[in-house]
């Protein structure tokens, strides 16, 4: 298996966060775990509006992006399981012939049949693999 080229996510990272509306500047991105295909970022920024959070996860790679909010103590992990859960909520609504709405996860693929399969093929991999295993044991390129 290749290597994460951890410095073009970081960048993919920066640049996805700075496009949300509520983010007025990407402070700092922070790589916390890498591998080929997915990348995990803690960032900072300074928000539109008091309410925004001035911290969260960011995940890119193979997968679509997203951020996720950053709780204190939080680990890689833990990020990448609030990914798959609200990734899994948007594959739930595609397969149940709903579009997504407001409350469910902004995914930058269509919301088809075979875009639902293909990423819920991804995210099992990602909670089988990353996510329910022991952290020491899964290889990281940071």
């Amino acid at each position: 298996m290749s290597s994460a080229d951890v410095p073009l996510m970081k960048s993919a990272a920066t640049a996805f966060l700075a496009e949300q509306p509520w983010c007025s500047r990407v402070i700092s991105t922070v790589p916390v775990f890498a591998i080929a295909g997915i990348g995990v970022f803690r960032c900072s920024l300074i928000p539109r509006h008091p309410e925004a959070d001035v911290m969260v996860w960011v995940v890119v790679g193979d997968v679509p992006p997203a951020y996720i909010v950053h709780e204190p103590g939080d680990s890689w992990q833990d990020a990448l399981a609030g990914y798959v859960s609200e990734m899994e909520r948007w594959v739930d609504a595609v397969r149940a012939g709903q579009q997504p709405g407001d409350d469910i996860i902004s995914v930058n693929v269509p919301a088809t049949s075979e875009s639902a399969e293909a990423l819920a093929s991804r995210l099992g991999f990602i909670r089988t693999n990353l996510v329910e295993v022991d952290p020491s044991s899964v290889k990281n390129d940071i």
